[in-house]
């Protein structure tokens, strides 16, 4: 039954049932080739096209008399394919597996092994990569592009319980750095540090220790900061690699807008103990 676009055999069967088969999936190749050479790389910009060009591309029934039929059946096959192409294909999870896998090693070789740096290198090169011309077999489109989501989700969910099972022990250890900020005196003034520049200067005042949080007094500010405790506990744990250099401050903002606070409320400690 001719040969050229691959088009599943299920619905060249079905719509071609007692018609001219050949016909059929000429025309519909004749068409798929136009779609194709203006409606872009992947299988939603070809949906986009033809839908916005279809009273363009279909010629008028009656110029195939004889054919009317099959003209019509041409043009069903044709947008059951696109349907079909943009709703996705049943997928080979063998082979989603073995592009996961892939992908998930080539992540960790570029993050140098570390789960957090990989995914944020597959974050970005997955941007790059999700485009038809960058799939090593197009007949496993599908399954590659399908196969970059589940591997950015096992990072961050291998991520994310790692973080939970670390934050369970170090809650439980910082318990005794929470003990020892709780013994710091009102009004200490904490001066303001940070790893790349020391000490800053702009000190702030201690005004209240309690359970669950700090209230500090900020010169020049309208209303006193009060910081949560588990926001110290999140930064507890980075913050070797804080000291050390390896962990930007930017970084930290991400997981607290007190970083000034705590950081130099850290580094207080560790002056004074």
């Amino acid at each position: 039954m001719g040969s050229g676009y691959p088009f599943d055999q299920r619905l060249v069967t079905h719509i071609s049932r007692g018609l001219d088969g050949d016909f059929i999936v000429a025309r519909a190749n004749e068409i798929m080739s136009l779609i194709r050479s203006k409606g872009g790389k992947t299988a939603q910009s070809r949906w986009l096209w033809y839908q916005q060009h279809q009273k363009e591309i279909f010629r008028d029934i009656a110029f195939f008399h004889g054919h009317d039929k099959d003209e019509i059946a041409a043009q069903n096959l044709l947008f059951e394919q696109l349907k079909l192409e943009v709703q996705g294909k049943p997928l080979d999870f063998i082979q989603v597996s073995k592009y996961k896998d892939e992908i998930h090693g080539e992540a960790l070789l570029a993050g140098h092994g570390s789960e957090e740096k990989a995914l944020s290198w597959l974050q970005e090169e997955r941007k790059k990569r999700i485009d038809f011309a960058n799939v090593p077999d197009l007949d496993f489109a599908q399954e590659y592009l399908r196969a970059w989501g589940l591997a950015e989700k096992e990072l961050s969910f291998s991520i994310f319980n790692r973080s939970k099972a670390s934050s369970s022990q170090v809650s439980e250890s910082f318990d005794t750095i929470w003990g020892t900020i709780s013994q710091i005196e009102i009004a200490t003034s904490i001066p303001n540090w940070t790893q790349r520049n020391g000490y800053k200067g702009d000190n702030f005042e201690v005004d209240n220790v309690s359970e669950n949080s700090i209230t500090f007094n900020v010169p020049n500010a309208k209303y006193k900061q009060v910081v949560p405790k588990r926001d110290f506990v999140a930064l507890w744990k980075i913050w070797s690699g804080y000291k050390a250099g390896t962990i930007k401050r930017h970084e930290l903002r991400s997981l607290s807008r007190y970083t000034k606070y705590i950081i130099s409320v850290f580094k207080h400690l560790e002056d004074h103990n």
